[in-house]
C-alpha cells in the first residue's frame, strides 16, 4: 500500500484557526448541541460553573450532556484528532473538527473535559491547551502527577484543580448522575481569571444579552423530541435586600451576588403563533417550502429568547441556513414590504448523496452555509420565481386585503401630509405675503382682481380705536361666503385698506376617472376648484384613458412581474398625482406676485385669470409629458418597494 497523506503536527493548529475563521458567532454552541444529540443525550445544558465564582470570582461557561460518555481512550482520541474523533467522515458529514475548530481558538488557556460511562462510573478528565514552541503553535494535553514518585499522565480521574478553584468531579450534573453517563466541557478562556460565561470575546459574543439562547433558537428549527436543552443566564443581585435572593444565587469572595436564570431552547418554529395559517408548496429543483402566515406583525426583538422577526431560510437536518429577514429578501418572492413581519418561508432542498447524479445540497465544512452539487450557486432566483407564480391562495388573499386597507382614509391622510410638506416648501420659496382686504387693516391699496377663496379671514386687529363695520367682532370680517376675500395691490393713494398675511395651504383631492367628457378626451387631467372633497381645495381629475398613463402602467407592470399589478399601477399614479398637484398648488401660491419687475406701486400681479390658464386641462396635460424626473422617481420608488426589475 502506498503512502497515505496526512497533516503535520505543526499544520493542525493552522487548520483549526482557518476553520474557526470560517465559522460564525456562537457556532461552538451549535457543535456542542449536535454532539450531545448524536451521543443520544436527553439533557443538554449550557450552564455557569458555580465553584470558580465562589472561590475565585470567575464566571465560566460549561456544557454538560447525559449522552453515552467517553472512555479514557475515547476522550483522548476525540479531543486530539482533527478529523474523525469517532464521528462519521464524509462530504456531507462534520469531518470530526466542528467542536474543536469552534472552541479551541477562544480558549487558549484550555478546555477541561470530564466524562463518565456505564463501564467507568468514576470517570476521566483531560485538560487541552495551546502552547508555543520554537515559534510554532501546538495543542496538547496537560500532564498531571499521579504518584509521589513523579510519574505523570494526561488522562486522569476527575480531581481538584487549585489554579482555577474547581473540583472537576463536582462538574457531574444531576442528569449525568441519574443516567450513569455523560460529558462536561468547561471553558477556561485565555487565563485563569477569564470570564467565559457569555462566550467568545473576540467575536463580540459577550456584548449580546441572551446571545446563546437566541442563537440556538434561531439556528435550530426544532429541538429533537425527547431532548431538553437549557441555557443558564446570570443576573446581578448585589443591590437586592438580603432575603430576596433566589435559592440558586451565587456569591463571590468579594460579595458580588448573582442568580441563575435557566431558559429552555425550543427552536425557531416554536415561535410561530399557533393561529398562523400554514401549508406546503413544491418549488423548482425538487425543493419544498413550508410557509407560515401570521394574522399580524410578529416583532419580538428584546422580548423573547428566539428569532426577533419572521424570516426566510434553508432547512437541512432541522437546522436553519442562510436566514433572510430584510425587505429586499422578501420582494423577489412577490411579497410586499409589510409581509416580512408576518410570513415565514422554510425551504428544504434535496440532500446531496454521494454516488448519485441527482442535484442536491450539503453543508460547508464550517457549517456556515449550504453548497450545491457541482459548485453551482444555489438557485434562489428559480425558487423565488416559482413561489411568486404559484403563491398559496391564503397569502394572495392576505395581500389583497392589505391592498384594500392601504387605500383607506389612513393612507389618504398620509398622502395629504406628504403634499402639505410640498406646499410648505413652495411657500418658503415662492409664496409672497399677501395684502388681504380688512376693515381694521392699516395698509392702503387697490383691488387686484384676485380672491383668497376662503369665506372667513382672521387677522390680528391693527386699529383698536376704529369700530368694526356691521357690528362684527374686531379682527374678523365676513366675506359673504362664495368669492373669497379681495387681494389688494399695495398703493399709498388707494381707497381700500388691508392687513398682511400668508395665503392658505389648501390641497386638492385626486380622482382617476374611467370616462372623461368627450370634449376633454385629449387631456391628461383637469382641475375643478368647485369639486371639494372633505375640505379639499378642489379636485384634480385624471384621465385613465390618456395614452401616456396607459403606456406607463403597462411598462412598469412588465418591469416588475412578481409584484401585484395594482400595486405597481398605484405607485405610478401616486407619482403623477404628486407632480400635477404640486403644479396646481404652486400656481395658486403665485397669486399676487409681480408678473414683472416694476417700480413702486405699478407692478402688475398674478390674478385668477392667470392661474386658471396655468391650471387649464391643456396646461396640465402638457405638464405630464416628457418628465424625466417622474421616470426617475418611479424607478427609485419601485426598486425600493418591489426589488429588481426583470432582466432585459
Amino acid at each position: 500500500m502506498g503512502s497515505i497523506a496526512s497533516v503535520s503536527q505543526e499544520g493542525t493548529a493552522y487548520l483549526i484557526r482557518q476553520a474557526y475563521e470560517a465559522g460564525e458567532k456562537w457556532q461552538w454552541a451549535r457543535e456542542a448541541l449536535v454532539n450531545g444529540i448524536q451521543a443520544k443525550a436527553t439533557s443538554i445544558e449550557f450552564g455557569v460553573e458555580p465553584q470558580g465564582f465562589k472561590s475565585k470570582g470567575v464566571l465560566r461557561r460549561y456544557i454538560a450532556d447525559n449522552g453515552i460518555g467517553m472512555s479514557p481512550e475515547d476522550i483522548k482520541i476525540f479531543l486530539m484528532s482533527f478529523g474523525g474523533g469517532g464521528r462519521p467522515i464524509g462530504l456531507t458529514q462534520n469531518f470530526g473538527q466542528g467542536f474543536k475548530s469552534s472552541c479551541y481558538e477562544w480558549n487558549p488557556y484550555g478546555i477541561i473535559v470530564a466524562s463518565w460511562t456505564k463501564d467507568d462510573p468514576e470517570g476521566c478528565m483531560i485538560w487541552i491547551h495551546r502552547v508555543t514552541r520554537a515559534g510554532k503553535i501546538y495543542w496538547e494535553l496537560k500532564d498531571f502527577e499521579v504518584d509521589e514518585d513523579g510519574s505523570v499522565e494526561d488522562v486522569v480521574a476527575p480531581l481538584y484543580l487549585d489554579k482555577i478553584g474547581v473540583d472537576v468531579a463536582q462538574l457531574k450534573t444531576k442528569e449525568i448522575e441519574e443516567a450513569g453517563h455523560g460529558t462536561v466541557f468547561l471553558f477556561l478562556g485565555k487565563s485563569p481569571d477569564d470570564d467565559t460565561h457569555r462566550g467568545d470575546v473576540d467575536r463580540g459574543e459577550d456584548n449580546v444579552k441572551r446571545g446563546i439562547i437566541i442563537y440556538i433558537n434561531s439556528r435550530f428549527l426544532e429541538i429533537p423530541q425527547g431532548v431538553t436543552a437549557r441555557v443558564a443566564e446570570v443576573e446581578d443581585r448585589t443591590r437586592r435586600e438580603p432575603g430576596t435572593w433566589q435559592k440558586d444565587s451565587l456569591e463571590s469572595p468579594t460579595g458580588t451576588l448573582l442568580s441563575i436564570d435557566w431558559r429552555r431552547a425550543r427552536g425557531a418554529l416554536a415561535y410561530i403563533p399557533d393561529t398562523a395559517q400554514r401549508g406546503r408548496l413544491k418549488l423548482k429543483h425538487d425543493t419544498w417550502v413550508d410557509w407560515y402566515l401570521a394574522g399580524e406583525d410578529i416583532v419580538t426583538r428584546g422580548q423573547t429568547d428566539g428569532p426577533a422577526t419572521p424570516h426566510i431560510c434553508l432547512a437541512y437536518e432541522d437546522e436553519s441556513y442562510e436566514r433572510k429577514t430584510t425587505v429586499r429578501d422578501y420582494r423577489p418572492f412577490g411579497l410586499i414590504e409589510e409581509f416580512r413581519n408576518r410570513l415565514w418561508l422554510v425551504l428544504t432542498p434535496p440532500k446531496y448523496e454521494e454516488g448519485r447524479p441527482d442535484w442536491g445540497v450539503f453543508p460547508q465544512g464550517s457549517r456556515g452555509q449550504l453548497l450545491s452539487k457541482g459548485g453551482t450557486p444555489l438557485p434562489w432566483a428559480d425558487w423565488e420565481d416559482s413561489f411568486a407564480l404559484n403563491m398559496p391562495k391564503p397569502i394572495q388573499d392576505a395581500l389583497a386585503e392589505f391592498r384594500k386597507s392601504r387605500s383607506s382614509p389612513a393612507d389618504s391622510t398620509e398622502r395629504r401630509e406628504r403634499l402639505k410638506r410640498i406646499a410648505a416648501r413652495l411657500a418658503t420659496r415662492f409664496r409672497p405675503v399677501s395684502l388681504i382686504e380688512h376693515a381694521l387693516g392699516r395698509t392702503a391699496g387697490n383691488d387686484s382682481g384676485a380672491r383668497t377663496g376662503e369665506s372667513r379671514v382672521h387677522v390680528k386687529a391693527k386699529r383698536p380705536s376704529q369700530p368694526s363695520p356691521s357690528g362684527s367682532s374686531p379682527g374678523r370680517q365676513d366675506t359673504g361666503g362664495v368669492g373669497g376675500t379681495a387681494l389688494l395691490n399695495e398703493d399709498r393713494s388707494g381707497d381700500r385698506f388691508g392687513a398682511v398675511r400668508r395665503s392658505s395651504d389648501g390641497i386638492p383631492a385626486t380622482c382617476w376617472d374611467n370616462h372623461f367628457p368627450e370634449d376633454e378626451l385629449a387631456h391628461a387631467a383637469r382641475f375643478d376648484k368647485a369639486d371639494c372633497v372633505d375640505g379639499s381645495y378642489g379636485t384634480v381629475h385624471f384621465n385613465l384613458s390618456f395614452p401616456l398613463f396607459r403606456s406607463e402602467f403597462q411598462y412598469w407592470t412588465e418591469q416588475y412581474p412578481k409584484a401585484a399589478a395594482e400595486d405597481v399601477v398605484d405607485l405610478v399614479k401616486g407619482v403623477y398625482e404628486d407632480e400635477v398637484i404640486s403644479k396646481v398648488m404652486h400656481a395658486h401660491k403665485m397669486s399676487g406676485q409681480p408678473l414683472y419687475a416694476a417700480e413702486g406701486d405699478d407692478a402688475v400681479r398674478v390674478n385668477n385669470a392667470n392661474i386658471d390658464s396655468w391650471t387649464s386641462p391643456e396646461a396640465l396635460s402638457a405638464s405630464v409629458l416628457g418628465l424625466i424626473n417622474v421616470e426617475q422617481r418611479i424607478n427609485v420608488m419601485a426598486g425600493s418597494r418591489f426589488g429588481k426589475k426583470k432582466p432585459a
